[in-house]
């Protein structure tokens, strides 16, 4: 199962309705090992299942004010409470469709962690599945963002 493209596609399919946006197309793909560094503004989205590992969406924090003022339909000038939550259910909303599309694709049953937000400088991620794939995504009206794809299929 081609699982990276379904995700990938998912996702630029859930930006452009939700950020109502255009993507440039500029995905730019590269393999990465652990650990991995990260933007400033990271979250992760455990998936478990017959497909296993971590979605991890990674933010400039300029990235992460315009994504929530959309969110939210008000300005948003700090990364106050609301506009975490914001960006999470963003990333929640993205990952939750990605993964519907992975079990119509015969991925059978798969769940989902909450999204958790790690914020910090020059951070770095360990996972256990490698190699990792990075995707560089541009968009309009929102700047770029990193989507970091370790994700596995599980034995049977």
């Amino acid at each position: 199962m081609e699982y990276k493209k379904i995700v990938v596609d998912s996702i630029k399919e859930t930006i452009k309705k939700m950020l109502d946006t255009e993507l440039d197309i500029v995905m730019e793909e590269e393999a990465e090992s652990s650990p991995i560094k990260v933007e400033d503004f990271t979250v992760i989205i455990g998936i478990a299942g017959k497909i296993t590992g971590q979605l991890i969406f990674g933010f400039k924090e300029e990235n992460v004010k315009c994504i929530a003022s959309r969110m939210i339909e008000q300005e948003v000038d700090e990364l106050d409470d609301l506009a975490m939550s914001a960006v999470a259910e963003f990333t929640n909303v993205a990952a939750g469709n990605s993964t519907i599309m992975l079990v119509d694709a015969g991925s059978k049953k798969l769940g989902m962690s909450p999204p958790s937000i790690v914020m910090g400088k020059s951070m770095r991620i360990s996972t256990k599945i490698n190699p990792i794939t990075k995707y560089k995504i541009k968009t309009q009206k929102y700047g770029e963002f990193l989507l970091h794809i370790a994700l596995k299929e599980r034995e049977e």
